[in-house]
C-alpha cells in the first residue's frame, strides 16, 4: 500500500521463500532485546511463562556459540553463562582484521565521547551502548547458519517427516469440536504442482509459521479474523478474531552515506574486479578475507535521553507523543478490542521512552556504500561508510489483510510508516545525533564528507533549521523498514485484540497454533531472528510438556 507520509511510495517487504524462511536472506546479525522488554510479555501482557529468564533459556537452546580464546579475552566482561552451546544455530563474532578494527574502535570511542558506553556483551539482557554484533556464521566453514541448516537438515531422514517445497498453503480446515464451541483444525489445503490438495487426518496440532504477513492472510482465508473483512471477501466467519492482521509494527530506518578516508578497507572494494577476485579466492581457498564476515562491525543502541534535549523536554515529549498517538488511534477504523490493546501499549511505550535501560534508537554501521538506489552508486576508488538510524518502538500501527479470497493474491500490507509525527521527529533526532557523531573526533578524522543526502555545504557549517528540513525530506523519501515485522497475531488478552494465548493457540480453536514473530504484541529493541528461534523453542517445550 502506498505510504502517504513517505512520498506515496510502496515500501519493499522481502521475505524468505524457501526452506529456512527469512533466515536464508537476512543480514546474518543476531541480537537480543533487553530483559525489561522480555519481562513485559508476562508482567504487562499477562502471558504466564514469557519473561527474560524463560526466553533466555529458549534463546540459548537454539545457539551453538563458537568463540575463540581471543574473542573471550577481547571481551573481558563476557559472561559465557548467557550464551548457548551445542544448539543448532552457529553464533560467532567477526574475525578481527586491522583494516576493520581501526575504524570500528574510532566509532566506539567517539560514541563514548558523546556519552554512549561500550557494551562488551549485549546478550546479557542489557543491550544499551555500542557493541560488535554477533552473527549466525559458522566460523569453521564461513557459511550461513540458517533454520534449514541447523534445524531441518540433521533430521531429514526421519520417517515421520515429509517436506514439500513449492507448496502454497491456501486454507486451514476447521470443524466444530463436539465437546465445546471451539473450532478443531482437522486439515490443511494447499496448491502443489498445479493441483489443489487437502490433508484431512490431523490428529494433534496444526502449527502455522508463515510470518507476520502471510500468517494473518492464511488465518483470514480459513475463516478466522474480523467478520466484516471476511464478509467483504465472501469468506464464512468461523472464529471472530478482530485482531488478526492488525497491530503491525516494524523498525523504521533511514540510511545516510559518508565518504571516508581511502586508507580504510570497505566492501566498496568489491566494485573493483581485481580486489573482488582476490577476496573471492581468499574465501574459497583459506576461508579468509572480507567475504567471511558481515559488512557491519558496529551497532549502537540508544535510550531516548541520548537524542532528546534535556530532562524536561524528554518527560514532556513522552506525554505529548502518547497524546498524539491516541488521537490518531481514536480516528482510525481499528476494531474496538484492538484499540483497547494499543491504548495499553502506548502507556507501556510511554514508560519505555523514559527508561534509560531501553533503547529507542539504533544506529547501524555498514562498512561501505549501501545499495540504496541505482542513481546513487559508489565512485570507483572511493571508500564509504553507511550509518542507518532506526526507530525501535514506533507509535504508528499498520495492518495486513487479504486483498481477495484468492490465496494466490498477495495480502495488502500497509505499515503506515510515520503515521504519527512523533515517529518522524524521533527519527530526525536520531539522524541529527548520527551527524553529531560524524562531526566529533576521533571518528570525524576519518570522514571526508556527506554523500547521501548531499549537503548544501560542510556538515559543521550547516544552519540547524535548514539541516532539519533537508533531513526530513530525506527521511520521507528514503525511509523503509529493516524487515522485522511483528504484532499481526498478537499474544495478548482476547479483549485487547489478542489472536493467540500464552500457549500460542489461536483463540477460538483448540489445536491451531501460530509460531512466528507475528505473535509478539509489541516491537522490541533488537534484530528479531533470536526471538523467532526462542518462540519456536518455547512452544516446543510447551507441547512436549503437554504430551508428557
Amino acid at each position: 500500500v502506498q505510504q502517504s507520509n513517505a512520498n506515496e511510495r510502496i515500501i519493499p517487504q522481502p521475505r524468505g521463500k524457501g526452506l529456512g524462511g527469512s533466515t536464508l536472506l537476512n543480514y546474518l546479525y543476531t541480537s537480543r532485546p533487553s530483559k525489561y522488554e522480555c519481562n513485559a510479555l508476562e508482567s504487562f501482557f499477562g502471558n504466564k511463562g514469557w519473561n527474560w529468564e524463560t526466553l533466555l533459556q529458549s534463546m540459548k537452546k537454539s545457539e551453538d556459540s563458537c568463540f575463540t580464546n581471543s574473542h573471550i579475552h577481547a571481551r573481558m566482561a563476557m559472561d559465557l553463562s548467557y550464551h548457548g552451546l551445542g544448539g543448532p544455530i552457529k553464533k560467532s563474532l567477526p574475525i578481527s582484521t586491522p583494516e576493520l578494527e581501526d575504524l570500528t574502535m574510532w566509532f566506539f570511542d567517539t560514541a563514548e565521547e558523546l556519552g554512549v558506553r561500550k557494551n562488551h556483551d549485549p546478550f546479557n539482557g542489557d543491550n544499551i551502548g555500542s557493541s560488535v554484533p554477533y552473527s549466525t556464521i559458522d566460523p569453521n566453514t564461513a557459511t550461513r547458519s540458517s533454520a534449514a541448516s541447523g534445524y531441518l537438515e540433521p533430521i531429514l531422514g526421519r520417517p515421520n517427516l515429509m517436506v514439500l517445497t513449492g507448496a502454497l498453503v491456501t486454507k486451514i480446515l476447521l470443524s466444530h469440536d463436539g465437546d465445546n464451541s471451539l473450532q478443531q483444525a482437522t486439515g490443511v489445503e494447499f496448491c502443489y504442482c498445479n493441483s489443489n490438495i487437502s490433508i484431512n487426518n490431523v490428529k494433534r496440532d496444526v502449527i502455522l509459521s508463515a510470518g507476520s504477513f502471510k500468517t494473518p492472510q492464511i488465518l483470514e482465508l480459513s475463516g478466522i479474523g474480523n467478520p466484516e473483512i471476511l464478509k467483504q471477501n465472501g469468506i464464512e466467519s468461523l472464529v471472530n478474531s478482530p485482531g488478526v492482521g492488525e497491530n503491525l509494527q516494524d523498525h523504521v530506518a533511514v540510511p545516510m552515506i559518508f565518504e571516508i578516508d581511502g586508507r580504510y578497507t570497505t566492501v566498496d572494494i568489491f566494485h573493483e574486479p581485481e580486489e573482488f577476485k582476490k577476496h573471492h579466492e581468499l574465501y574459497l581457498n583459506e576461508k579468509k578475507g572480507m567475504l567471511v564476515k558481515t559488512p557491519s562491525q558496529a551497532f549502537l543502541f540508544l535510550p531516548a535521553h541520548h537524542v532528546v534535549d534535556g530532562n524536561h523536554n524528554h518527560k514532556s515529549w513522552s506525554s505529548t507523543r502518547t497524546s498524539e498517538a491516541l488521537t490518531i488511534l481514536s480516528k482510525a477504523s481499528t476494531p474496538l478490542p484492538v484499540k483497547s490493546g494499543i491504548e495499553k501499549q502506548y502507556e507501556l511505550q510511554k514508560q519505555w521512552f523514559l527508561d534509560p535501560n531501553i533503547a529507542e534508537v539504533e544506529i547501524i554501521e555498514h562498512r561501505g556504500h549501501l545499495p540504496v538506489s541505482p542513481q546513487y552508486t559508489p565512485v570507483k576508488g572511493k571508500r564509504y561508510v553507511s550509518l542507518t538510524t532506526v526507530l525501535m518502538h514506533p507509535l504508528s500501527r499498520g495492518t495486513v489483510h487479504i486483498s481477495s479470497s484468492d490465496p494466490l493474491s498477495s495480502p495488502n500490507i500497509d505499515p503506515k510508516l510515520l503515521d504519527c509525527d512523533s515517529d518522524l521527529e524521533l527519527l530526525l533526532r536520531g539522524m541529527e545525533w548520527t551527524l553529531k557523531l560524524c562531526r566529533t573526533s576521533p571518528f570525524k578524522d576519518a570522514v571526508r564528507g556527506m554523500e547521501f543526502p548531499k549537503p548544501d555545504n560542510a556538515l559543521d557549517t550547516m544552519d540547524p533549521a535548514k539541516l532539519k528540513e533537508k533531513l526530513e525530506a530525506h527521511a520521507r523519501r528514503w525511509c523503509r523498514t529493516v524487515f522485522h515485522p511483528v504484532g499481526t497475531a498478537a499474544m495478548t488478552k482476547r479483549k485487547d485484540g489478542g489472536v493467540v494465548d500464552e500457549q500460542l493457540r489461536v483463540y477460538g480453536t483448540n489445536n491451531l497454533r501460530v509460531v512466528d514473530l507475528s505473535i509478539l504484541p509489541i516491537a522490541f529493541s533488537c534484530h528479531t531472528m533470536s526471538l523467532a528461534y526462542a518462540i519456536a523453542e518455547q512452544v516446543r517445550s510447551s507441547i512436549l510438556h503437554e504430551r508428557g
